[in-house]
């Protein structure tokens, strides 16, 4: 028997030398959220970036995390 948790649904994407809001674009454009809502959670989409080129001193990742609204994509 599955347990209810209250918890948000996690999606991440890596990525390499680009930037977090292009892996946010990643996961809307690719429909990652799809087959979800029957979940009835709030979905957060979470995107880690890094830059190996990074100077000493310079953040190396960066992060970005947004609430997904469910009406922003429309299903084909």
């Amino acid at each position: 028997m599955w347990r209810i948790f209250p918890w948000p649904i996690l999606l991440i994407e890596l990525k390499w030398k680009e930037s977090a809001e292009s892996a946010i674009s990643q996961i809307i454009n690719k429909k990652y959220t799809y087959g979800l809502e029957n979940y009835g959670r709030p979905i957060l989409l979470v995107s880690i970036t890094y830059d190996k080129d990074a100077g000493a001193g310079k953040k190396k990742h960066r992060c970005r995390i947004v609430q997904y609204a469910w009406q922003s994509v429309k299903k084909e």
